[in-house]
């Protein structure tokens, strides 16, 4: 059930990453209008289970006016906010002052803050620590996004140093401070043909968590600029049409929702995650070679739903999956404490 509705409020941004999901860049001006952000709010919550509205991006910074404004219009329907930015605005402490403190005035909730070796390449670290320095003040609750990269010189051993104060580790299921918090992750090498890119190119956790199934799939739904809905916030490339499901120019939310509710490839993600599908795929190719490890399930996932090879066994197969998950989904139906909404036609 939809409890996270994220809105890539723009493509454009100050700086351009590599190995950017959402191939964000200074040039790209694609985004989303305040009236269109607040009706998609509204179609969200008339579903009955939204609980927290994020704006990322791009930079949802450069939104200006209507950011604030659509922060302010969740904070009256009494949603929870989070804006996802870089924090290239803070270039000095009046501008870091003056910027949160709009955000303050107009609900937000919480800001989360990128800091690694890609966004550092262009963005000083000082605008980070400003900006984390700034929210503490303010009693704006804030948390620093790390991105472990090879090769890297920014590791979260070295986040407190950087940001002038001890850091704690963000962690998942227990009692966290509000701010001085950082959330530490290995980067996803999404890129064209990723699946060609060798081992030695890739940082990897030492951890099997990526073969989970997705808990992201229909809880946290992403909004694109391009209008389009995906069914999940995940390091997925949006052209993957098995991941973005929907236009809102074509079709309202609830609509979309339910139909991607009954699909084959979301169901599966959703109960057995993309090793279920690594292992179908095995078992009808096996001449189809994946690596030994992944960085996590969304690596996995793109990988697999980015190749040929694995699409055309999916195309050819998948149907053969279909009753074995219409058991495990009906087991989990039974399982919840509410029912699917189900829009009228």
């Amino acid at each position: 059930m939809l409890s996270v509705l994220v809105f890539s409020t723009t493509n454009r941004c100050p700086i351009e990453c590599p190995f950017c999901g959402a191939e964000c860049n200074p040039r790209n001006r694609d985004r989303l209008s305040l009236e269109f952000m607040t009706s998609v709010i509204d179609q969200a919550q008339d579903l009955g289970s939204l609980e927290v509205v994020v704006f990322t991006g791009g930079e949802p910074l450069l939104l200006g006016q209507d950011l604030l404004a659509a922060v302010r219009y969740c904070a009256d329907h009494g949603l929870k906010t989070r804006v996802v930015t870089n924090a290239y605005w803070a270039r000095s402490d009046v501008a870091a002052d003056r910027w949160l403190s709009r955000l303050v005035d107009a609900g937000l909730t919480e800001i989360n803050i990128s800091c690694d070796d890609y966004h550092q390449r262009e963005i000083p670290v000082e605008n980070v620590r400003r900006a984390n320095d700034t929210a503490r003040r303010m009693g704006l609750p804030c948390l620093v996004g790390h991105k472990e990269i090879l090769g890297g010189s920014i590791h979260e051993e070295s986040l407190s140093e950087l940001l002038g104060v001890p850091m704690e580790r963000f962690r998942y299921g227990q009692v966290n401070p509000d701010n001085d918090v950082y959330l530490s992750s290995f980067n996803v090498p999404i890129a064209p043909q990723m699946h060609l890119i060798p081992d030695e190119e890739i940082l990897f956790p030492d951890s099997d968590d990526w073969k989970a199934p997705c808990t992201s799939v229909m809880e946290n739904i992403v909004v694109t600029p391009q209008r389009e809905v995906g069914i999940c916030c995940g390091m997925i490339p949006r052209s993957v049409r098995e991941v973005v499901v929907g236009s809102l120019d074509e079709a309202p939310l609830a609509q979309i929702l339910f139909e991607a509710d009954r699909d084959l490839i979301v169901n599966w993600l959703a109960l057995e995650g993309p090793y279920g599908l690594m292992r179908f795929i095995q078992e009808r190719a096996p001449e189809i070679r994946f690596r030994d490890r992944y960085v996590g399930p969304c690596h996995l996932c793109s990988e697999i739903l980015t190749r040929p090879d694995c699409r055309a066994v999916l195309t050819r197969h998948a149907g053969e999956h279909a009753e074995a998950l219409g058991v495990k989904r009906c087991v989990y139906d039974a399982s919840r404490s509410e029912p699917v909404a189900v829009p009228a036609r």
